[in-house]
């Protein structure tokens, strides 16, 4: 529906199954027309009184499907289907009484689609339960409809609601029925009224056509043709809410848009399309009026001099602040008139909403609002139909407003990056003042300084005038400034103007205070530059840098204390006062006695005078950094929440502190690079918080990737409606709103770019090439390796030749995560493992090989890539000798297989076969990691953190190799004993025998290292008790001292004494004796020894004594356990008894009776230290936790539960008291044997709890033993046998041995490749030598390595493969595996050559260049489209052969990777050549900054980075002024916008970028206004690698601006900022298109 004319049409086809219409009813309707054909008896239409529009016809074609010829019912019986036969007389009817292709009228009428919502049941494809709408003839009753018809595409709906499911939302015709009156009702709710506002007149023809492939030779077509008709009056009535939103689907699926598209876009392309929209919308600012005053717009306070183009924005900037150039109405684009029959008038439409509207007459519409024709061109350009159907400006004034935009008083400053929107910012700081403020007058003298200073800021070897420190806010100092007099009277003046300038804010909700100050926030790094700009440009202006609410923090605090100082001092003068008054209203009845009056105290002074946040002077600017500090002004910026209090309480003052942004209303509030703030984050929303006149938004790019970055610039210029409501904001972006969505954006942006304005002003070229770096065979390995990750974590194959699974989706999330990682090797393969928030994996699902976080040089990164591959190998081997034992094991279970125990006796001798050798490699490689030293390291100890970084690596080798040869002889005593099993089965006794013996031994080889441990632990007991005991004898913990007496006044306390006395004698056998028991299990044997074999003969069914041993073992194990349980609570309750000092159990004891059943308090109540026991341990500790319990209980019973020492505190209250001597006698005699008894039993107490610790160290070691013994004896347990059938159950193991063996086929070869760079000679001559086919005469660069182990020259291979011979290695005759072949460089003095990647990519079919490469010849499509990635590089500009040559002979210091060693010789190369030449780095990645950094300090090269510098504000400045630092380093996307750094002519990107915002912000740095000499750019990117493919798709997009062509930078001039991820693939966010971003990596 591209025509924008009515009625509009639309049509649809559809193809009805058997069960969709109903056979008979289409006879009965052939049969009646028919019969009117013959009697020529026509039927008229139904017409309506009321005169109605024509506004759609809709056509559906359907097709019916033929029935069944017949049924087949549940049992085999089948029987004819009457459909059929009926289909059958009607296609014969119409062939006979009609010609093909003529449609015969078989009913039309008003009543013809009717609503069918359904029925429950199961809906199946074709199932006539299904919603929809169903079609009757004329007069037929609701049973017998004519066919029914699945709801009509949904793409129109998508665009209005989004999230439409209900069934009256899903189409236009729906709703049209929906609101239907005569129809039954399709919701609960109130939403129609009973008006009729449409009709559908609906003709049903029928019609036959020949079709060959149809049985018959005939298809039958329905014919419905739906007109639309409006009554044009009823339909300006108003509805609810509900039907509104139903009118609103209907007129914008039925009134065509001349921008919509055919068919809908999804939602992420739909974004995409109003991304670049939103830029070609954009216009300049038009030229200035005829005899218009150029000079008026030169600010006189401006030290620069604005350029023509400025001038006009300035205009354009002034005009809108002060509301002169957007009317109360609509923007342009939003209403739109048609004619709908109405006589004189015509229908207003706004398609955002679905609103209608009648206005004005028929002749209005040639009155339209024109634009200035002295603009020449500049003003808004209408839309193509504005002359058409656009309002006048007497019918705007008829119809409602959905959007004014009258009341926002600012724009959207989006000049393309150089062009001065800070000078235009300063500019319209110094024209538009507010009206209330008077301007600085400035002394002579300061005048000249000022201006002199100006001036010296532009010139930095001019230091003749230091420049003065910008100050800072302070609320203890107050107004900067205020000790020069004339500031002092300028600003008294000003707040006397202010004075009562207040209003009360909604947002504050508090009153707020005028001021003529403008606001500026600006991110941090900006934030010099922006005091730098004012300081240059207009140095009059007075500036101060507010640092946010933490800087100010410290001084509200003071002022609130001294405020509540103040009132509580006011408080009691008021107290005093009132006592006063009272003793002299009350004295009156004594005359002649004196009242003695309270003297008042005087007021406490506040020492600090509070300072109102608050800038009055008119032309300041006060800078906001952000978004690290002004986030935290938010939670002061809200007023505190209403709670409820009551009434009789008497609250402290302690009023809420506020944000000083928010206590006043500014002038202006200019926010700078706001695509940073998004529209979310806690800056945004402060800053929307901020109240103010007028708002300036300030960005080159203010949506860098994604439209929804537009936001956040409508809430921050308080944009109505739009924002807030998501809706509205979701059918803006749609193409056939486009209208509205480019007439809102021209009514507050203006956007001037540098082609548009090249002629007012000129800039040095810009050269910019590519520079390609060949990673050296080290980092390709680690590339590769990473690449074959992220297919393996993608679940894509690794050969493009292989499908996808069907059920194969694209994790968005994890894809980005991978290409991430490949684009972060190819700069250093360590970036992004440097950092503290690294993920780690584990085996091969991790992301890629961890390398550590130290720098490495590439020969230890190397070394590291080895061990862990072989550390990968032998888990992976690991897993395959188990699937082969568990083989073995189902083999020998299968009765039918008369081979099963010699397949199985065949399948352990392969396991032990390859595990015996592994076991003495990984021996070996122990031995090697040893040296000479004494193996001292725990396999599960944790480094100390006070060792070096290279020893603690050491130890965390030998705990990985030693946990190897665990796992490897667990898996080789697998295989021995259950082959004993197997020979026990075959009756061969000695071999059974043998084998059990290999397994015992292997066993207590395992158990050897924790066997050690665990008797080295009890001797170091043993040793400890003989020298430091904590008891000898149980009397050392009781007390003879049971029966003492007391007096009147102590015989209740020494009573209680006593009985607890008592208690703790008997708590005492318990200790001592639990404490025995523990140090003799403890002290037990664990191993038995002397085991002698089984001898010849004897018989193997008998008992097995050592496993008996083992029990018992094992089951004093377990009774240490529940003893030290009992032991540990046994001297809790001794100290508890002595001090009362609970510990967490006894705590637990106490509420035990106290408990609640609640969930929560159960949660919150200690846990029993028993229940995590095993059962059989658990229930004697439960036994001695309730002996200890009994005594516990005792102390309740007697009422001795008060502690010694309390008893002892009582009775030194007698002692020291006025009582009888002999009391006093008494109770200290008492008292003074419980303090030496209590001093005694604390000294025990704290030496048992000694030795209960090292009672736990030696019980842990002794569970490690335990813990292998049962992770062996788990090993060789009987198998779990499932529900699957054994043969099912070997084939899925079969399959899982298979791709096993493939998986640890790779990486043979590429551990072979490996040892291959490690071993390998710099000249490769032994390579060459090794192919027995030219003997090393070729001159290639490249060979092969096949999965024999084999090499070979490339050009040599790729002829032999064409031999009838070429299928076998020439060598050893083994099969060659295109799928394992390796390609090797060899090494050439020629720099890399991008277009290389064509012919290798031929041979291997990818761009992977490492073990896992496939060699692909054969298909063409890969070849045509790796042909074509190299014709796009070719196509772009490279740097010079010669000239990266002699790059690379120049000679540096360290080892950092290819690409950042080829950067640090650049700019060596540079420093030789060009030394006065400045530098900016652009990085992706923070960590290779940081290798970045180390380079250059080795080098000597200065440099300064915002990383570097964190603790520093003037990083900018610094680099500014001190010429001697010659680079600057800087993150591609958190600081690639807004710094100005002309004084910078070298721009390196060390990655091809992803978005290409970034890029051009990036390059904008150095490519702006006020650069005065020629810039290059250099883009390094690494050939063959994920990189290569991103610089292709930026040729083939049109994004590149590295093109090699005479009229490239006529193309880079032409490119929108922002290339969306849909249309153009630029940008690459994980919202591309999926096969754009499956071609990155696969």
């Amino acid at each position: 529906m591209s025509d924008t004319t009515l009625p509009s049409t639309s049509s649809y086809f559809v193809e009805l199954h058997e069960l969709r219409y109903d056979v008979d009813q289409m006879v009965k309707g052939v049969d009646a027309a028919l019969a009117r054909k013959a009697t020529n008896n026509k039927t008229s239409p139904a017409s309506s009184s009321t005169p109605l529009f024509h506004l759609h016809t809709c056509t559906i074609e359907t097709t019916l499907k033929v029935p069944q010829s017949q049924f087949e019912y549940f049992g085999g019986r089948v029987q004819p289907n009457p459909a059929y036969q009926t289909y059958t007389e009607l296609r014969s009817k119409l062939s006979h009484a009609v010609d093909p292709f003529v449609p015969l009228d078989i009913g039309h009428g008003l009543d013809v689609v009717r609503p069918y919502l359904g029925s429950p049941g199961h809906w199946g494809p074709y199932s006539p339960l299904k919603p929809g709408v169903k079609v009757y003839l004329p007069g037929a009753h609701k049973k017998k409809h004519l066919t029914q018809l699945d709801t009509l595409i949904k793409s129109v709906s998508k665009e209005w609601i989004p999230a439409a499911s209900a069934w009256d939302s899903q189409n236009w015709l729906h709703a049209i029925l929906a609101l239907d009156p005569n129809s039954e009702s399709t919701r609960k709710g109130n939403y129609r009224d009973g008006k009729q506002r449409f009709q559908l007149n609906t003709n049903l023809q029928i019609c036959w056509i020949p079709e060959d492939s149809t049985p018959g030779g005939v298809d039958i077509k329905l014919l419905i043709t739906v007109k639309v008709m409006v009554d044009p009056h009823t339909i300006l009535e108003p509805l609810p809410e509900l039907g509104r939103d139903m009118l609103g689907l209907i007129l914008h699926s039925l009134i065509p848009s001349p921008t919509s598209t055919d068919g809908y876009i999804n939602e992420l392309e739909a974004r995409a399309n109003a991304l670049n929209a939103f830029y070609a919308c954009l216009r300049s600012a038009p030229d200035l009026p005829f005899n218009f005053v150029a000079g008026q717009l030169q600010p006189k306070e401006m030290v620069s001099k604005l350029l023509p183009f400025q001038t006009r924005t300035l205009r354009l900037l002034l005009q809108r602040e002060r509301g002169t150039s957007i009317s109360h109405s609509d923007p342009i684009g939003f209403w739109k008139k048609y004619d709908f029959g109405t006589k004189g008038s015509k229908i207003a439409y706004r398609r955002l909403t679905g609103d209608l509207k009648l206005v004005g007459s028929s002749s209005s519409s040639s009155h339209i609002v024109n634009t200035d024709k002295k603009g020449k061109g500049r003003a808004f350009e209408p839309s193509p139909e504005r002359a058409l159907d656009d309002l006048d400006r007497e019918e705007e004034t008829e119809v409602p407003t959905l959007l004014d935009l009258s009341g926002v008083r600012g724009t959207m400053l989006c000049e393309e990056m150089g062009l001065g929107k800070t000078v235009e910012a300063i500019a319209l700081v110094l024209l538009n003042r507010h009206p209330l403020s008077r301007s600085r007058v400035l002394p002579p003298r300061a005048l000249n300084n000022e201006t002199a200073q100006a001036k010296s800021s532009t010139n930095p070897k001019d230091k003749r005038l230091p420049k003065a420190p910008v100050p800072v806010i302070d609320l203890l100092k107050g107004t900067p400034g205020m000790e020069i007099e004339e500031v002092k009277k300028w600003v008294e003046s000003e707040q006397l103007a202010f004075r009562d300038k207040k209003a009360w804010d909604e947002q504050a909700q508090m009153n707020v205070t005028e001021v003529a100050t403008t606001l500026i926030v600006t991110p941090p790094p900006l934030l010099k530059q922006w005091v730098a700009e004012m300081e240059k440009h207009a140095p009059s202006l007075r500036v101060c840098v507010y640092e946010g609410w933490k800087s100010l923090q410290k001084g509200v605090e003071k002022q609130r204390a001294a405020r509540m100082r103040a009132a509580e001092a006011e408080k009691k003068r008021k107290a005093v006062e009132f006592r006063d008054q009272t003793r002299t209203k009350y004295s009156r009845s004594n005359a002649s006695r004196r009242v003695k009056v309270e003297a008042a105290n005087e007021i406490i002074d506040v020492d600090e005078p509070e300072v109102k946040p608050q800038m009055v002077e008119e032309e300041e600017g006060t800078l906001q950094s952000l978004p690290l500090t002004i986030s935290s002004d938010l939670k002061v910026a809200l007023p505190a929440p209403k709670r409820s209090r009551r009434s009789t309480a008497n609250y402290k003052m302690n009023e809420r502190p506020r944000s000083p942004l928010v206590m006043v209303e500014w002038w202006r509030v200019i926010m700078d690079e706001v695509q940073l703030a998004g529209d979310s984050s806690d800056s945004a929303n402060m800053v929307s918080l901020i109240p103010r006149k007028n708002s300036l938004a300030v960005s080159g790019t203010p949506a860098r990737a994604d439209i929804k970055d537009l936001m956040g610039s409508l809430k921050f210029l308080r944009v109505p409606i739009i924002p807030h409501d998501t809706r509205l904001w979701h059918r803006l972006q749609q193409p056939s709103m486009r209208a509205a969505f480019e007439g809102l954006f021209r009514s507050i942006a203006v956007r001037t770019t540098k082609r548009e304005v090249s002629g007012e002003f000129s800039l040095p070229h810009q050269n910019r090439f590519v520079v390609p770096i060949e990673l050296s065979e080290i980092e390709m390995a680690y590339y590769n390796d990473t690449l074959d990750r992220s297919r393996d974590r993608l679940h894509l194959p690794a050969d493009r030749r292989e499908a996808r699974p069907e059920d194969w989706t694209l994790d968005r999330g994890a894809f980005i995560v991978c290409l991430r990682n490949l684009r972060q090797i190819c700069t250093h393969i360590q970036v992004g493992q440097m950092g503290d928030h690294l993920p780690r994996g584990g085996g091969g699902g991790e992301r890629r090989l961890h390398l550590g976080r130290s720098l490495m040089t590439m020969p230890e990164a190397l070394e590291r890539m080895r061990n862990d591959h072989t550390q990968e190998f032998l888990l992976e081997s690991r897993k395959q000798m188990r699937l082969m034992i568990k083989k073995a094991q189902l083999t020998s279970h299968n009765e039918e297989d008369e081979l099963r125990y010699l397949t199985a006796l065949n399948l352990y001798d392969k396991v032990k076969t390859t595990l015996s050798k592994q076991l003495t490699s990984v021996h070996e490689h122990l031995k090697n990691l040893l040296g000479d030293r004494e193996d001292t390291v725990d396999i599960d100890g944790t480094p100390d953190r006070q060792q070096s970084q290279q020893e603690r690596e050491r130890i965390l080798a030998i705990q990985a190799t030693k946990a190897s040869i665990r796992d490897i002889s667990i898996v080789l005593h697998q295989a021995w004993f259950y082959e004993g099993d197997v020979r026990h089965m075959r009756k061969e006794q000695e071999a059974e025998i043998d084998a059990y013996a290999q397994a015992d031994s292997i066993r207590k080889e395992i158990l050897k290292g924790p066997l050690q441990t665990a008797n080295t632990s009890v001797e170091f007991l043993k040793g400890q008790l003989r020298h430091t005991s904590a008891l000898h004898d149980v009397e050392e913990l009781q007390t003879d001292e049971t029966d003492n007496r007391g007096g009147m006044l102590s015989n209740s306390i020494i009573t209680q004494a006593n009985d607890l006395l008592e208690i703790m004698n008997d708590n005492a056998f318990l200790v001592f004796e639990w404490r025995a028991k523990i140090l003799a299990l403890l002290s037990s044997p664990i191993d038995a020894e002397n085991n002698e074999p089984l001898q010849q003969g004897e018989s193997t069914d008998v008992v097995d004594p050592e496993a008996e041993y083992y029990a018992e073992a094992l089951k004093a194990q377990g009774e240490v356990e529940a003893y030290m349980a009992a032991f540990a609570a046994a001297i809790a309750d001794r100290k508890e008894f002595l001090l009362e000092n609970r510990s967490l159990l006894a705590e637990h004891d106490a509420r035990q009776t106290k408990q609640r059943s609640t969930k929560a308090a159960l949660n919150a109540v200690v846990d029993d230290p028993t229940l995590e026991m095993p059962n059989e341990v658990q229930e004697q500790a439960k036994l001695l936790m309730s002996e200890r319990q009994a005594f516990r209980d005792a102390r309740v019973e007697k009422g001795c539960e008060r502690p010694l020492k309390g008893l002892l505190i009582d009775l030194n209250g007698i002692a020291n008291g006025p009582h009888r001597h002999e009391e006093v006698t008494i109770a200290r005699e008492t008292a003074k044997f419980l303090k030496a008894y209590i001093d005694e039993q604390t000294k025990y107490v704290e030496k048992l709890n000694k030795e209960l610790d090292l009672f736990q160290n030696t019980f842990n070691k002794r569970v490690k033993y335990f813990a292998a013994l049962q992770e062996i004896s788990d090993s060789v347990s009987a198998p779990e046998m499932k529900k699957k059938p054994l043969a099912a159950e070997l084939i899925d193991c079969n399959k899982d041995i298979d791709e096993l063996e493939v998986k640890l086929a790779r990486m043979v070869v590429k551990g072979r490749y490996l040892q291959f760079l490690g071993n390998k000679d710099d000249d490769n001559g032994d390579i060459k030598e090794d192919c027995i086919i030219c003997f090393g005469s070729s001159d290639d660069t490249q060979a092969v390595l096949l999965e024999c182990g084999h090499y070979f020259c490339l050009s040599c291979y790729k002829e032999y493969r064409k031999s009838p011979m070429g299928r076998r290695c020439p060598s050893c005759r083994t099969e060659i595996n295109t799928k394992e072949i390796t390609r090797i460089k060899l090494k050439s003095d020629q720099p890399g050559d991008p277009s290389d990647e064509a012919e290798v990519d031929k041979i291997n079919g990818d761009e992977s260049t490492g073990p896992a490469s496939q060699i692909v010849p054969e298909i063409l499509s890969e070849e045509a489209e790796n042909e074509r990635r190299a014709a796009d590089l070719r196509r772009l500009k490279m740097m010079d052969v010669e000239k990266i040559r002699g790059i690379m002979n120049m000679d540096m210091l360290g080892e950092y990777g290819s690409k950042i060693n080829f950067l640090v010789k650049h700019l060596l190369s540079y420093k030789s050549r060009e030394p006065d030449a400045r530098h900016v780095i652009f990085s992706n990645w923070s960590d290779s900054l940081n290798i970045v950094m180390q380079a250059l300090r080795s080098n000597d090269i200065k440099y300064t980075s915002f990383d570097e510098g964190k603790k520093r504000k003037d990083v900018v400045d610094e680099f500014l002024k001190d010429e001697s630092i010659k680079v600057f380093l800087l993150h591609a996307e958190r600081e690639s916008s807004g710094l100005t750094l002309t004084s910078c002519t070298v721009v390196h990107l060390l990655e091809p970028v992803l978005r290409h915002s970034f890029e051009l912000q990036a390059i904008g740095r150095v490519d702006r206004l006020g650069q005065k000499k020629e810039t290059t750019v250099f883009c390094y990117a690494t050939l063959e690698t994920v990189e290569s493919r991103i610089l292709s798709q930026g040729v083939r997009n049109g994004t590149s601006i590295y093109l090699d062509a005479e009229n490239a930078d006529q193309q880079v001039a032409e490119l929108p900022n922002v290339a969306s991820a849909a249309s153009k693939g630029g940008d690459v966010a994980g919202e591309g298109n999926e096969e754009d971003l499956l071609g990155l990596i696969w």
